[in-house]
Order: C-alpha cells, then sequence, then structure tokens
C-alpha cells in the first residue's frame, strides 16, 4: 500500500506558510525581532496576524474579481488555493499547470502586502506616514505600565528621580534623562550634582538585569487662581492695547 505522507503533513505546513510566515514577514517589518520574547508567543501572535492579513487578502482579490466580472477565474481560484492547501503544491500542478502559477502568484502578492502593510505601520508609528504628518510629532504607545507612567509625568511636565536595583546589587540613582518608549528599552538616568556643570549620564537597558525599578516625584498641586486677579489682568491687557499706537 502506497502511502503519501504529504496529504498528513500538508495542511500544518499550509499554515505555515499562509499563516505564520506572513505574520512573521510582517512583523519584522513593523518593528524588528530585537525585542526578547518566548518563542511561542511570537509564533501565536504571528500566526493571528498572517491569519488576518490572509483573511484581507481574499476579500481583496475576491472584491476585484466581482468587479471586474472575472468570477469563473475567481471560482477556479478558490478551487486551487483549497488544493494547495488540502494535497499540497505537487497535487496542483499535477491538476491544471495554469491555475498552479495563479495561485502560486496570489501567494506572492501576500507575501509582498505582509512587508508592505509591515512597513507601512512602522512609518505611522514613527509619525513618517501618511507624508503630510512627518512634521508632526511621532506618536508614542504605551505598552507597559512604566510607559503610562511616564507618559502622565510627561504631559505634567514633572522629572521624576529613579532608583535603578540590577540583580547583582548595585544601585544606579538619579533624575530620569530620557527614556525610550520602543524595543529596545532604554533609560537615560543623569546621576551628576545639580551644583556642577558637568554631567553624569547613565544609559540603562531595561533588560532582564533589572530587579527593581523605582520612580520618585511629587505630584504638581494645582494653583487656584482669584477670579478678581484673572478679571483684572485680562481688563488691564485689554486696556493696554488700545492705548498703544
Amino acid at each position: 500500500m502506497d502511502l503519501d505522507i504529504t496529504k498528513w503533513i500538508n495542511l500544518p505546513g499550509a499554515l505555515i506558510y499562509l499563516c505564520i510566515f506572513p505574520g512573521l514577514m510582517y512583523i519584522w517589518a513593523a518593528k524588528g525581532f530585537r525585542e526578547k520574547r518566548p518563542v511561542y508567543s511570537l509564533v501565536i501572535d504571528a500566526f493571528m496576524v498572517g491569519l488576518l492579513l490572509s483573511l484581507f487578502t481574499l476579500v481583496l482579490w475576491s472584491t476585484i474579481g466581482i468587479v471586474f466580472h472575472q468570477t469563473e477565474k475567481l471560482a477556479n481560484f478558490f478551487n486551487g488555493l483549497i488544493i494547495l492547501i488540502f494535497n499540497g503544491i505537487r497535487v496542483l500542478f499535477e491538476r491544471s499547470i495554469s491555475l498552479a502559477f495563479t495561485t502560486v502568484y496570489y501567494v506572492g502578492v501576500f507575501y509582498c502586502l505582509s512587508l508592505i502593510l509591515g512597513y507601512l505601520s512602522r512609518l505611522l508609528k514613527e509619525g513618517r506616514f501618511p507624508p503630510w504628518k512627518r512634521g508632526q510629532q511621532p506618536r508614542i504607545f504605551a505598552d507597559s505600565f512604566l510607559d503610562v507612567e511616564l507618559l502622565r509625568l510627561r504631559e505634567r511636565k514633572v522629572v521624576p528621580q529613579v532608583i535603578i536595583t540590577l540583580k547583582n546589587g548595585e544601585k544606579i540613582r538619579g533624575k530620569c534623562y530620557s527614556y525610550t518608549f520602543t524595543e529596545p528599552r532604554e533609560m537615560a538616568v543623569d546621576s551628576g550634582n545639580e551644583a556642577r556643570l558637568t554631567r553624569h549620564i547613565v544609559i540603562v537597558k531595561l533588560d532582564e538585569n533589572i530587579e527593581r525599578l523605582e520612580l520618585l516625584f511629587e505630584e504638581p498641586t494645582k494653583k487656584w487662581k482669584n477670579p478678581l486677579v484673572v478679571t483684572g489682568k485680562f481688563i488691564s491687557g485689554i486696556v493696554r492695547n488700545r492705548a498703544s499706537p
């Protein structure tokens, strides 16, 4: 009895080159692989992203076929895609060469679309896309509690003191000079003396070597303004503008 093993392993293989691999291409184009994370987490994210991309591409492909009245070719394409997924590319080429090339062409377009969408996602996050938004400040996405807290302090113009404890027991103290909101996470700590002109900036990479990170700050108090004083300043400003030549 001749047992074709490709019929048993082709479906998981199809999930790899139709979902996981395009998802990895999108993640690489969007933000790279600099972030250290478990392999299973990366594979799950790639599968979900690739699945959404494949559904989006199928809907786009179907819409183009319907708009241009290519329903027969569209039906043949879906037939070829089903053969590719459940029987493999060898069986697909045995059925029809033209149908096989059409299906392979779709897979190539799918891969290119994954790279393009990933790269556009990176440009959008960095504020460089669309082109008319290049002059604006790049958008910052809070991915952790530290991001949320530092963004909140940034909006209130509060510079926190930080105490970073490493796993070897060493402690780094000072002001938070700067912080990167993208991977790899880094924090610049100003541990110099304010009375001196020279600065002592320590660059700390926030990775598994960090045991503890503390933020010390004072919440800014809201100053109560007397409405009579505000009204008086407003009236004096109007009188001054009228008196000026």
